[in-house]
């Protein structure tokens, strides 16, 4: 049950409508993709310095940046983190 609802967090933007987040979606088939790349060249023993810093500048930066952003945005209208 657990791994269903970690699923429907991430791709569904309002649970009590059960609608998909496009931008969710994409994102998240995006980062798998892009993960299962990576695990496949280290599995191969091919992955370079290069590219540890290129897949973690892309992941783990952009989704810094997108944490960052959101949480602008919500102090910006007044939602504090116990609203969330």
């Amino acid at each position: 049950m657990k791994l269903l609802h970690y699923l429907n967090q991430l791709f569904i933007v309002d649970q009590d409508k059960k609608q998909i987040s496009h931008t969710k979606l994409w994102s998240n088939v995006g980062y798998l993709l892009v993960c299962t790349a990576f695990v496949h060249q280290i599995w191969d023993s091919t992955a370079s310095t290069e590219l540890y810093l290129v897949f973690g500048g892309l992941v783990l930066g952009n989704r810094t940046l997108n944490k960052f952003i959101s949480r602008n945005k919500d102090e910006r209208k007044g939602n504090t983190e116990e609203d969330r």
